[in-house]
């Protein structure tokens, strides 16, 4: 039998890491993930998971620096990964509009 990562466990424990409580913990794993494997195949999912973790801390300007990492470091990514950063960016866009209009009223 092959023996898990810490990573790996994590993540076969927390498909879905995007509670509210487990985003910290989420972009911690995620940033483990790719510093430990930044070559692999998952590399580019795990920053863009940890991008979408910023983004839900609301650490908009980290996310955006690692949208822009994925996109430079991984040019030829699949397709689905580069829809999911798009509308990430997408989603941070709205939320920033949408805080300036409630300001405004």
């Amino acid at each position: 039998m092959i023996e898990l990562s810490a990573f790996e466990k994590f993540i076969k424990n927390n498909p879905n890491n995007f509670n509210k409580q487990e985003y910290d913990k989420a972009a911690v794993e995620y940033l483990k993930g790719y510093q430990v494997r930044a070559t692999s195949v998952r590399a580019p999912d795990n920053l863009l998971k940890l991008a979408e973790s910023l983004f839900k801390l609301g650490k908009r300007q980290e996310c955006c620096v690692t949208i822009a990492k994925l996109n430079k470091e991984f040019p030829n990514i699949s397709i689905s990964i580069k829809r999911s950063a798009n509308l990430s960016l997408q989603r941070m866009r709205y939320v920033i509009r949408a805080k300036v209009a409630l300001k405004k009223d």
